[in-house]
């Protein structure tokens, strides 16, 4: 009998092992590959992600707003214009031939050099922006120094011109229509900044905006002039062939030279009051002719 029950309890016994301790089928893991997995989650939880710092060498390969950029340009190339033609009539009418209108060329290298020297030797304000598009972007900004190094540098201008005209007799509407065109001028190309493609830039398009708006400008100032007052200096028949010759070199150069500031701009060096400075003589170019057609 306890041979019969030991022999049951062995095959109970039997059974029961089986049962419990039965292999189960495991995939071997590497174990590199989980402890990299493992330090991988560990440095991301503990580690914060660095901010994205922009440096101004970088931006250089970014594509900048052409336009903006273009648009403070042309507003300083029309105060240089008015100023300098302003200057110049003044001048031409008060100072006196002889050493007078010497000591006035004098001060007019004089401003133009002191001017010009301390905008090339200063530099602007460079801050980032972020673009409409999302692209960090640059800009510039001047401080009152550099406007007044500019003014100083219109006004050299000024100087030598009205020096210039005491020698060389023109008729008294010209400087006022010359002044009428180039500003006229700057707002067509203000006018083409605004409406152009934001990405491209075409110096061609630019010339005919300024060309039509200062066409348009010069006829309807002189018309409106005529209308009001028959004898004044911006009558109708005082416009010449010298200012429509003078105003298609004006917005000619003014094209070429915005080509060259674009691509100063694409290079990361876009500083639009040193541009305009280097451009602030372009309204010479609409009084050129008419020296030529005087001169004896």
């Amino acid at each position: 009998m306890f041979l019969k029950l030991a022999k049951n309890a062995t095959n109970i016994l039997s059974k029961s092992t089986s049962k419990s301790f039965r292999p189960t089928l495991q995939v071997p893991r590497s174990f590199s590959s989980s402890l990299q997995q493992t330090e991988s989650f560990e440095n991301a939880l503990a580690q914060p992600k660095p901010e994205q710092t922009v440096i101004v060498e970088d931006l250089q390969d970014t594509s900048p707003h052409v336009n903006a950029y273009m648009k403070e340009l042309y507003k300083y190339l029309g105060a240089a214009s008015v100023i300098g033609i302003a200057s110049a009539h003044i001048l031409s009418m008060t100072v006196p031939l002889g050493a007078p209108t010497a000591y006035l060329i004098l001060a007019g290298f004089g401003l133009e050099h002191l001017g010009g020297e301390y905008i090339a030797k200063s530099k602007a304000d460079v801050y980032t922006y972020k673009a409409a598009d999302g692209t960090i972007q640059y800009g510039t900004s001047n401080n009152w120094a550099r406007k007044l190094a500019f003014v100083s540098s219109s006004l050299g201008y000024g100087c030598l011109i009205g020096s210039l005209l005491g020698m060389v007799p023109i008729a008294p509407a010209v400087l006022p229509l010359s002044a009428i065109t180039c500003l006229f001028s700057t707002l067509g190309h203000l006018n083409y900044c605004k409406f152009a493609p934001k990405p491209k830039f075409n110096p061609t398009h630019l010339f005919i905006s300024g060309l039509v708006s200062g066409v348009l400008g010069l006829n309807l100032i002189t018309s409106g002039s005529t209308l009001l007052m028959w004898d004044n200096p911006l009558h109708l028949e005082g416009i010449e062939v010298g200012s429509y010759i003078g105003l298609v070199l004006y917005n000619m150069f003014t094209g070429h030279d915005s080509q060259k500031a674009i691509e100063d701009v694409n290079n990361g060096k876009g500083d639009y009051l040193k541009h305009a400075n280097k451009f602030a003589e372009n309204w010479l170019y609409a009084l050129i002719p008419h020296f030529l057609m005087n001169m004896h």
